[in-house]
């Protein structure tokens, strides 16, 4: 399943048929897209990368620690991975 902004992010309540939320996503938000990836004994989420090259190494900086942490998700003993994707290369 891929997580994608504007979905229920940031605190949304739905009433009157339509969506409110107290957090809208945008350039220079914390919020970002990616893969939640199920594998045997880890749970590998997959950041996509951010607008700007020094964003993403920041964000991959984080993966990293939160990757040396070694948490098991809630419940499970699946161990959480965080990586983020590579940019694509220009064709």
């Amino acid at each position: 399943m891929t997580w994608r902004p504007g979905r229920c992010a940031g605190g949304c309540r739905r009433g009157g048929g339509r969506r409110t939320t107290s957090a809208t996503p945008g350039p220079g938000s914390p919020w970002t897209s990616g893969d939640i990836i199920p594998g045997p004994g880890q749970l590998l989420i997959r950041l996509d990368p951010l607008t700007a090259p020094w964003r993403t190494q920041a964000l991959a900086a984080l993966c990293d620690h939160l990757t040396a942490a070694e948490a098991c998700y809630p419940g499970t003993s699946l161990v959480l991975r965080y990586e983020v994707k590579s940019h694509p290369t220009p064709a």
